[in-house]
């Protein structure tokens, strides 16, 4: 009988060769979680920064203004929006140059427009600057909402459909206005005091005008609409068009260019509404003197002048020989009516004491020592500009003292997050480079 062919051994598991699959199943799991560990600190390297960048640090504030907080973000935008804005002043500038650069003084005065306007490219002068500015709006808002001012959707939507050129309700046309001027006719004193005129002659039978009815025409937009040049769907397009340009030319993003100019918009708002909230019942006149000045550099010459006043000489014929006021020394020294903050402290104080005809001692300002004459003093009816100037001075004065006394704090890590962004293009580049050198060149120069 053969023999029955011998089967293969069952494999055994012995105690040894479980331990050594344990102990490889370990090492391969160590393995396994340090190769995900180095995967993830890897992605964490990468991603964090732009984490902190992108989702933290735009939350968090460069200022603090009375408790409100000015986000990183927001002042980021208006950052690059300012940079824009400032890019296309050296642009219009530079078209000016173009336009009027044959000639060697206009060439050195375009120039001299276009270095402060580099400057305030400077990443960190642009950033200051900005927040400077939101500093002061958000003071401005936080009155302006206290007062019950609001800027509605409406008027946002209003406001940039001007803006790009689209008036819903007709474009306003410009017509001429005219804005009198006071000129009160002269006392005999004055008379006595202000030289005549002997340029001008006037022919018999001529037609006279009287100081009271001289009248200087400015251009005033008026209410009066015309046809709207095009649809609000035209505009529509215009609008997307134009953002798109920017975007492709300046490297500045749409999104950041909308915020960019609704900032602006809200701002504008909220200042002139402010402005005529508080000070819009301010009186449009003010106490004005009307003087006339001698300005030479040392006490002795001026003491000399008032000597040579006092005994009867001319002042005209004085101030033309001796005054160092190379604007007015001509013209008898005359500085026309001013009012109060227009020169500095020592010559307005004195000026203002004087009466009509008096003549001061020396007086010493930071430009020399002045002689100075009263011709009028009186309380005049202010122009549309000069009255806004007035409310507008009025206005930063407010605003200076309300910012001094604000609780405000500026996070010094802003100087780290400016953003560089758009930058010049190349072709501005190169006009500049062109420019500079042209006004170089021997013989360009004033």
């Amino acid at each position: 009988m053969a023999k029955q062919s011998e089967q293969p051994r069952p494999y055994l598991t012995t105690k040894k060769h479980m331990a050594r699959e344990d102990k490889e199943r370990r090492q391969r799991t160590i393995i396994l979680a340090g190769v995900i560990i180095v995967i993830v600190a890897v992605i964490a390297l990468i991603t964090i920064p732009f984490f902190i960048q992108y989702v933290i640090q735009p939350g968090q504030p460069v200022a603090i203004v009375n408790d409100e907080k000015i986000s990183t973000g927001d002042w980021q935008t208006q950052t690059s929006y300012y940079r824009y804005n400032i890019i296309r002043r050296i642009e219009n500038t530079l078209q000016l140059a173009s336009l009027f650069g044959s000639d060697p003084n206009s060439l050195a005065s375009i120039t001299s427009q276009l270095q402060p306007l580099l400057a305030q490219l400077e990443p960190l002068t642009a950033g200051q600057s900005t927040l400077d500015f939101m500093v002061d709006d958000t003071l401005i808002r936080q009155e302006a909402n206290s007062r019950g001012i609001t800027i509605t959707e409406e008027k946002f939507e209003q406001e940039l459909e001007q803006a790009f050129g689209y008036f819903a309700d007709g474009t306003p046309t410009p017509t001429a206005t005219f804005e009198p001027i006071s000129t009160p006719t002269l006392s005999s004193i004055q008379q006595t005091l202000v030289p005549s005129t002997e340029t001008a002659v006037v022919e018999e039978d001529q037609p006279t005008v009287s100081p009271t009815e001289i009248s200087t025409p400015t251009t005033q937009p008026t209410a009066a609409p015309s046809p709207t040049p095009f649809t609000y769907e035209g505009y529509q397009d215009y609008y997307k068009e134009t953002l798109a340009q920017i975007s492709d030319i300046y490297g500045i993003s749409t999104s950041d260019m909308v915020q960019g100019l609704r900032y602006d918009i809200a701002s504008q708002f909220y200042r002139e509404e402010l402005i005529d909230d508080m000070f819009g019942d301010m009186s449009c006149s003010e106490s004005q003197v009307w003087a006339r000045h001698i300005l030479v550099d040392d006490e002795q010459t001026a003491v000399e002048i008032k000597d040579r006043l006092d005994d009867g000489e001319n002042f005209c014929s004085l101030a033309a020989e001796f005054s160092t006021d190379t604007s007015n020394k001509d013209n008898c020294g005359d500085l026309n009516w001013f009012g109060e903050s227009v020169m500095v402290n020592e010559f307005e104080e004195a000026a203002f004491a004087l009466k009509i005809g008096d003549i001061s001692s020396p007086i010493e300002t930071q430009f020399g020592y002045h002689i100075i004459q009263s011709l009028g003093n009186e309380e005049r009816t202010l122009t549309e500009t000069d009255c806004s100037q007035k409310k507008q001075q009025a206005f930063n004065e407010w605003l200076t003292e309300t910012r001094a006394n604000a609780t405000i704090e500026i996070m010094d890590y802003w100087v780290d997050r400016v953003p560089e962004e758009p930058t010049l293009p190349i072709q501005t580049q190169l006009a500049i480079q062109q420019l500079i050198q042209q006004s170089s060149v021997p013989g360009t120069q004033p």
